[in-house]
């Protein structure tokens, strides 16, 4: 682990994930900046920054065994999220923060509306549009489906 085994008063590791290589990963990493994380107090991958460095791993994981020059690791989301899933921006900030300038290149985090307003102006087939509707009604956050939950 790259962190050392940091631990709550009540002798719990802070770190937020210790299954499969991630860690091993991690210290093999380009784009997450191994000497930020070994200098934090605690793990920063405890919370909302989980599911970020596991799929940013993955990716960079996927174009090493490809071998690709490049990779890119974009998350779609709707703008109601930034309320709750990226906290007003402050997962993103923080997620940065521990990436190296590879790492901050290949990450982009793009608005599931902007993409779906991009599709609209493209799309002209009734079948194409079909399955636009149904991506709209699945995936974007109304003020109607946040209502019902």
């Amino acid at each position: 682990m790259i962190t050392t085994k940091k631990t709550d008063k009540n002798g719990n590791y802070l770190c937020g994930y210790n299954k499969y290589f991630n860690w091993q990963l991690t210290a093999k990493s380009k784009v997450i900046d191994k000497e930020k994380i070994k200098s934090m107090s605690a793990c920063p991958f405890r919370f909302g920054l989980n599911q970020l460095w596991r799929n940013m791993l993955l990716s960079e994981q996927v174009a090493s065994s490809r071998n690709c020059d490049e990779f890119g690791f974009w998350v779609f989301s709707p703008k109601e999220n930034d309320k709750y899933l990226w906290n007003m921006g402050e997962t993103e900030k923080q997620f940065r923060e521990i990436l190296t300038e590879q790492g901050n290149k290949s990450f982009k985090k793009v608005y599931l509306e902007t993409t779906l307003d991009k599709l609209h102006d493209i799309v002209s087939d009734e079948k194409d549009l079909n399955w636009l509707t149904m991506m709209e009604e699945k995936y974007k956050i109304s003020q109607i489906n946040i209502m019902r939950y």
